[in-house]
């Protein structure tokens, strides 16, 4: 089945969602299956300031090295900070009996089957749901994001940004000095 673009009032509404959150995380599983989109998620991470986490990670969606990368299986203790959120090709996001889920969290899924319409029950919120390729989506919100951001928006997305890059050394760090005990 061949999918087109997303509409693009819901890009719209994404975007500019993305664009005034305070903590975005984006939660990928399967969206690098296509060879693609790995560097697609890298770049919305980059742009918008958003972590990236893996739930059960069936293909390589974001390089490890990057400083947007924050694991695999550990959304679940970020979902509660969390003020705009991305599920892209996931299944399973977080185990719901282990996170603490922020109700105010307005989430999109991006997913070739937004409705998990084999699953006998898929309880995770969304307020958008984009059935489509997620490269194809992928590209129409990094354009329309790039048609929308301001100065202000890269003030604040450049502040998000360097703090999470902190974030990231501090955690190779600890990866480092746990890696070089006996």
């Amino acid at each position: 089945v061949k999918y087109g673009p997303a509409a693009p009032a819901a890009i719209d509404e994404l975007a500019d969602r993305l664009l005034a959150a305070r903590n975005p995380i984006l939660v990928v599983s399967y969206a690098g299956r296509n060879p693609e989109t790995p560097a697609l998620v890298e770049a919305l991470a980059r742009t918008t300031g958003t972590r990236v986490f893996e739930s059960h990670p069936l293909a390589l969606n974001i390089s490890r090295e990057s400083d947007f990368y924050f694991g695999a299986h550990v959304a679940t203790e970020n979902v509660a900070d969390c003020d705009v959120g991305v599920l892209l090709d996931v299944d399973v996001p977080w185990i719901p009996k282990l996170a603490h889920e922020n109700p105010a969290t307005w989430w999109s899924h991006i997913d070739l089957d937004v409705t998990k319409a084999e699953f006998p029950m898929w309880g995770f919120a969304t307020n958008q749901r984009l059935q489509g390729d997620s490269a194809m989506i992928l590209k129409q919100l990094l354009a329309a994001i790039e048609t929308k951001t301001t100065a202000a928006h890269n003030a604040v997305i450049d502040a998000r940004a360097g703090a999470i890059r902190r974030e990231a050394a501090e955690r190779r760090a600890k990866l480092v000095a746990l890696g070089a005990q006996p």
